[in-house]
């Protein structure tokens, strides 16, 4: 078991809160492409044997031949999580700082670092918010360039282990299509229909979108990717 970090964006946070999302589709990546760039989607391919057993050896593309037979492709899959793991939420989040400077570029422009002043998360005068905490009275800056003292506004992405409050159990894993998803899954990933008459299958489709779309990996290219099952943990990590 290890503790790795995951994401999610800010609307999906009060779904894990509810026990409501425990799912979350991740596309595939694969070594030998340098496990970052995008996979096209395959037609003629289909997913290979995957053995939940025995994560370590990922998931694998087959193409069909000319003579129909299935020819094993070099690519694999590899998750990026385990069964078993802990992961923590990486989220927005708003922190009291200040930016300082941090060297230049190779171009001589200045480099910035934010500072925290609360840098173990145990301060009680500086408190770390989320969106759903930030008090209304808190000024938040924006302008990293602002010699001021206050609190800033910080990507998810940034967000160290000690900022954390919410921490799962990855429970199981399995791989697929994205359009393979069933409505039951869709509300697994806490989606729900909206306002506007959306059904869920089309809120789930437009927020992958927002997030994965821009990479190649947009609803209509129906990524293979990785389910990853979750429970949330409560008062994990409380002093």
């Amino acid at each position: 078991m290890k503790e790795k970090a995951i994401s999610f964006c800010r609307q999906l946070i009060p779904m894990i809160y509810a026990d409501i999302k425990t799912h979350t589709r991740r596309p595939f990546t694969f070594k030998t492409l340098g496990g970052k760039n995008p996979i096209p989607h395959f037609s003629g391919y289909s997913l290979g044997e995957y053995y939940t057993g025995h994560i370590d050896t990922g998931a694998v593309l087959y193409s069909r031949g000319a003579n129909g037979c299935l020819n094993q492709v070099t690519e694999r899959a590899m998750p990026r999580y385990k069964v078993g793991d802990i992961l923590y939420v990486k989220e927005e989040y708003y922190e009291y700082g200040h930016w300082g400077e941090n060297g230049k570029t190779k171009t001589g422009k200045r480099k910035r670092k934010f500072m925290p002043v609360n840098p173990f998360g145990n301060d009680k005068d500086y408190p770390i918010y989320y969106a759903d905490t930030l008090p209304k009275d808190i000024v938040v800056l924006k302008d990293r360039f602002c010699p001021d003292f206050g609190y800033f506004w910080r990507n998810s992405r940034f967000m160290p282990r000690r900022a954390a409050r919410l921490f799962l159990r990855l429970k199981g894993i399995r791989a697929e299509r994205l359009q393979d998803i069933t409505p039951e899954d869709v509300i697994k990933e806490g989606i729900k229909a909206d306002p506007y008459g959306r059904l869920p299958i089309q809120v789930f489709a437009d927020l992958w979108d927002g997030l994965n779309e821009a990479r190649e990996y947009g609803w209509f290219i129906n990524p293979y990717v990785f389910v990853y099952i979750f429970e949330r943990i409560k008062d994990y990590g409380q002093a």
